[in-house]
């Protein structure tokens, strides 16, 4: 049963970037991979797209290059590119400083002062060394990457008042 196109899809920023992407993303690694017919690749980019997925993540190495390629082509047959999220401009920030996107997405918010933790969520051993290797560029974050960055998708965040003291109390008595 197919679904119906629905305005029910909720939008959280990515990261501290100030950009809204879609709480459900759509990865086309496997859609490059598995899909011969173009067509197809088609239909399903553009249910999801109706659906409200404007954050679709695609990489040169996905399916050797098969990813960028189709996405590209159904661009051009009618997705409005406007209107999703492309991660490109934020890509060519990451290779400026050596750094995959995933790694450099990781270190932007490794970087972030009020950031305690990053929380990874690897399925091979592969990505989590790729993960961790997101460490060696948290220093690499400068004020100059910071100002491309914010250039690309401008936006200030509000730092959230400190927690009561009560709160800070019984955080730190368990630890």
């Amino acid at each position: 049963m197919a679904a119906h196109a629905t305005n029910a899809m909720k939008y959280r920023y990515l990261g501290n970037s100030g950009l809204l992407v879609s709480t459900l993303s759509f990865g086309s690694w496997m859609l490059a991979a598995t899909l011969p017919d173009e067509d197809k690749a088609y239909e399903i980019l553009t249910h999801a797209f109706k659906h409200g997925i404007n954050f679709f993540d695609n990489a040169e190495v996905y399916a050797d290059g098969k990813a960028e390629t189709l996405m590209g082509k159904c661009i051009q047959r009618g997705i409005d590119n406007g209107k999703v999220a492309m991660t490109a401009k934020l890509e060519d920030v990451a290779k400026e400083i050596g750094a995959t996107l995933a790694q450099f997405s990781i270190a932007w918010c490794a970087a972030n002062t009020n950031v305690s933790t990053v929380i990874l969520g690897a399925t091979s051993i592969k990505q989590l060394d790729e993960n961790i290797t997101a460490l060696a560029f948290v220093d690499k974050i400068t004020p100059e990457i910071r100002a491309k960055v914010e250039a690309i998708a401008p936006f200030v965040p509000k730092v959230v008042p400190q927690a009561a003291p009560f709160v800070h109390q019984q955080r730190t008595k368990y630890l």
